[in-house]
């Protein structure tokens, strides 16, 4: 499989390459100030707000994507499936002050986009939310929560294949130290199936030091879409042994393209695109031209296709597939979520399924 960075996405890999340590200045610069930060908040030096309504965040360690989205949608039906009025309170990064990419996939609830969580969180309370949802906040410590639930992606847990590596930002994709973890209420592994058993084995094991209860995400559901959207379903199998090129805008591609060749699909190209990405005719005209060289079928994230619908004809759109997936709580440890969930709203009085 040939992977292609495209456009400016070379930045977001930087910290992945031999060039990284050009950035060494900028890491001894930014590691003291987050450390500063969080003593802040820790020792009561910076203001931490608390709103009247359970609150719920989902956040991580690293740069990129852990798979917070589908954890977040998870929780919101479960706030529903209680008869809670659930909303998802988001930074909105990368929407340019309206609702980014994240957003636009989310049909669960309402979605707030704010930077300010605090404002964002009365917002949608105002509107009348019981619980909120604060899709990757882990950082974000002004705003009070009740569950901390920390994503660690299998197939990068600190923001490297390599399992004993992990430095933060710039010279590696750690947002903090692992010793962050320690704040977290409880940890979730997302993308364990794309790892073998003894690289799952050892990210337990590096967890257990934290003594936090670990659950595993996973994917319960899984098919293919159409760049139009709607509710026709595609099956998985129908790319089987097909060439395919894979377009991502997201940030960590490679949980995309493990899961493609995992279906057994045969990548011929993997386009990733920066983070957030957005598209313009250019790119369109471009993937295309790849498509064709390959004789491929384009496959996406949900969270491109929702910017490419307004670039392509709908007769192009037919012939361009999205990657659907639902994930869930691992059966084994849906227990231990609805236990710590529970908790949250008897400690704000409200009763679960009222």
């Amino acid at each position: 499989m040939l992977v292609r960075s495209m456009r400016g996405r070379w930045r977001e890999e930087l910290p992945g390459t031999p060039f990284r340590w050009l950035l060494t200045p900028a890491w001894l610069a930014l590691r003291p100030l987050v450390t500063l930060r969080n003593a802040a908040f820790d020792h009561g030096w910076r203001r931490i707000e608390r709103l009247p309504v359970p609150v719920w965040s989902v956040g991580n360690l690293t740069a990129g994507g852990t798979g917070k989205t589908p954890l977040t949608r998870y929780l919101a039906t479960w706030a529903k499936a209680n008869k809670l009025n659930p909303a998802i309170v988001s930074r909105g990064y990368g929407g340019n002050g309206k609702p980014n990419d994240e957003a636009k996939t989310v049909s669960e609830c309402p979605v707030y986009c704010n930077p300010n969580r605090v404002v964002g969180g009365q917002l949608a309370i105002n509107k009348g939310a019981d619980c909120l949802i604060l899709d990757d906040a882990f950082q974000h410590r002004r705003l009070h929560r009740d569950l901390d639930i920390v994503m660690i992606d299998a197939t990068r847990p600190w923001g490297s294949p390599d399992l004993d590596a992990g430095a933060t930002l710039p010279l590696g994709y750690l947002r903090e130290s692992r010793h962050a973890l320690n704040r977290a209420h409880v940890l979730a592994i997302t993308r364990s199936h794309l790892i073998s058993d003894a690289d799952h084995t050892k990210i337990k094991q590096q967890l257990f030091m934290f003594n936090k209860p670990i659950i595993h995400v996973v994917d319960e559901n899984m098919d293919l879409g159409t760049v139009l959207g709607g509710d026709a379903v595609i099956p998985i199998s129908t790319l089987h042994n097909k060439s395919v090129i894979l377009v991502s805008g997201i940030g960590n591609p490679l949980g995309f393209e493990r899961a493609a060749a995992s279906y057994g699909w045969r990548v011929m190209e993997s386009l990733r695109f920066p983070d957030h990405h957005h598209y313009d005719l250019s790119d369109v005209t471009e993937v295309q031209a790849t498509a064709q060289r390959h004789q491929a079928t384009i496959v996406m994230t949900g969270k491109d296709a929702v910017k490419w619908q307004s670039l392509i004809a709908p007769m192009q759109a037919k012939e361009i597939f999205v990657l659907r997936t639902t994930s869930s709580i691992a059966e084994a440890d849906r227990a231990i979520m609805d236990n710590l969930l529970s908790q949250t709203l008897s400690a704000h009085k409200l009763t679960l399924g009222a």
